[in-house]
């Protein structure tokens, strides 16, 4: 993943292809490496089955990054996936790659 992203970004500054790939592999492998994800993309559920946007860098400035890439809202994003609102985790207990999902 470390050795693909930089070649997704260049693809994805000249025109070649969409960011969507490109978000979603950053965001994956910063939470991967403990790090906060840019664009929201990687969600997971709550204790209580609510789904909620894994730790993001700045919350506040998640809609115009992922406008700068061509993206939706992360309103729109988590509506996708059943939710009504967005709701942000603070946790980021033992993701796992195969489904960006929060282990007990």
């Amino acid at each position: 993943m470390l050795a693909v992203l930089p070649e997704l970004k260049r693809d994805v500054d000249a025109g070649r292809m969409d960011a969507d790939t490109y978000v979603l592999l950053f965001d994956r492998l910063q939470l991967a490496l403990g790090r906060l994800q840019r664009f929201g993309s990687q969600v997971a559920t709550d204790e209580t089955g609510a789904l909620v946007v894994l730790p993001v860098e700045d919350p506040s400035k998640v809609d115009a990054l992922r406008r700068d890439r061509g993206l939706i809202p992360l309103k729109e994003y988590v509506h996708v996936f059943g939710a009504s609102e967005v709701r942000f985790s603070q946790a980021c207990k033992g993701l796992s790659l195969a489904g960006a999902q929060i282990r007990p």
